[in-house]
């Protein structure tokens, strides 16, 4: 603990006392983001240990992950599977979309909210000083314009699914059966059956 005071007691001395809470906030921040480079690369460990048979590991990538305390830097391994596609256990785990600027999700979850209520603009300079300057007016447009195509997508698929194979989507605390079933009156006599969509 003295080794991290020791330098902050210097800024103090050099700057006015009035601004200790924004050098102990930088402090925190750079010592959160230290950690989750720290945890992050456990985890990989952890998931190369887990990697499903058949999987090989062909080197390291490096990816930025934007967080509450600033941008982390991560190196994570990349596996290519039995189909020879290239996997990242470690960016599944965190649910970070490949080749889209990585937000972890608290982040994602404080612009969206903040974003509903004001600006693009305003909602940056908001999350910016809340975020160590690592998120900017157009990162928060870009995050959303993400976010946006990712819900339109989730909903196409839910829809054909409907619409087109007939699923119903199951409704909170129940089971959704596996087809959906329609009844139609007969012409004729009156009688009823059940088809299939």
């Amino acid at each position: 603990m003295a080794e991290m005071i020791l330098p902050l007691m210097e800024l103090f001395e050099s700057d006015k006392a009035s601004a200790w809470e924004g050098h102990i906030f930088q402090a925190a921040c750079a010592w959160g983001r230290a950690l989750a480079e720290a945890l992050l690369q456990a985890w990989d460990d952890k998931l190369l240990a887990q990697k499903p048979r058949g999987w090989r590991v062909v080197g390291f990538r490096e990816r930025t992950v934007l967080t509450r305390f600033g941008e982390v830097r991560i190196r994570r391994r990349l596996y290519l599977d039995e189909q020879g596609r290239a996997r990242f256990l470690l960016d599944e785990l965190l649910g970070l979309p490949p080749r889209q600027l990585a937000v972890s999700v608290v982040v994602v979850e404080k612009v969206i909210e903040v974003a509903s209520e004001m600006g693009y603009r305003k909602t940056g300079e908001i999350l910016a000083s809340l975020t160590e300057g690592a998120l900017s007016t157009m990162s928060v447009w870009r995050l959303l314009d993400q976010v946006g195509e990712r819900a339109l997508a989730k909903e196409d698929v839910e829809g054909e699914a409907v619409y087109k194979r007939g699923e119903r989507p199951a409704q909170e605390g129940e089971e959704a059966p596996e087809r959906l079933y329609s009844v139609r009156k007969r012409t004729g006599y009156g009688a009823q059956s059940r088809h299939r969509l």
